[in-house]
Order: structure tokens, then sequence, then C-alpha cells
């Protein structure tokens, strides 16, 4: 998840919040590690800070811009054996990409209609 602020006040103090930016959440019982916490101030005159966890940042001027982009956590069992139906949710509600539900959990995904590609996705799954 991504959420992106621009500040309109001078002089603004930032206190950075969250865990995962140093290590990424490991997987359990054959999961995939999870994703790193990032935060990213991109000031007006182009310079750009990521400051880390619980790092106070005084004096950011009007006009910054503040990204953070939300880590994912560590996965739970082979993404390979996740239920089809629950991936082709997941592509349905924004939580993954098309492209991620083809490389990670090898399920083709029809990107028009939304419809899994059920003998692609066979040989995608077969091929382990």
């Amino acid at each position: 998840m991504r959420t992106i602020y621009k500040l309109g006040g001078e002089g603004t103090q930032i206190v950075t919040f969250g865990d995962g930016d140093v290590e990424p959440a490991f997987g359990l019982h054959g999961g995939g590690e999870g994703t790193l916490n990032q935060i990213e101030l991109r000031y007006p005159d182009g310079r750009v800070v990521r400051p880390k966890s619980k790092d106070i940042v005084a004096g950011v001027p009007a006009g910054t811009i503040y990204v953070q982009h939300a880590g994912g956590g560590g996965g739970h069992g082979p993404a390979r054996e996740r239920p089809v139906e629950k991936v082709r949710q997941e592509v349905r509600d924004g939580v993954i990409s098309v492209t991620k539900a083809r490389d990670l959990y090898g399920v083709a995904i029809d990107p028009g209609s939304g419809q899994v590609l059920v003998e692609e996705t066979a040989r995608l799954r077969g091929s382990r």
C-alpha cells in the first residue's frame, strides 16, 4: 500500500513510524519473505530523503511530498499452493497484480475479464 501526503505548513516536524525497514519479515512453512517498508520525503528543491523508522525530521518545508510504501508480511506456505480462487480475488481487489499472480503464485489471469486461464494455470503450477 502506498500513502502520499503533500505538506502545506512551513517548518513541519515529522515523526516516522512503523517497523520493517531494516529486514523483511520472514515466511513460515515454505512461504517467501515479505518486503520492506519505505518512507521518502520529496522536497520542493528536488532532494529526496529516506528516513528510517522512528526518525524525527524537523523543519520540513511546505510543498514536500511524503510517500510511504507499506511493506508486506512474510508468506505462509508455498505460494504456488495458494488456492487459485483466492489469488483471483486478490487480483480483482487490487492486492496483487496479474503479473505477480502469474510469477509468484502460478495463476494466469486474463487482465480484461479477470477470469482464471485454467489450462495455462495448470501448466504453470505443473512446472514447479
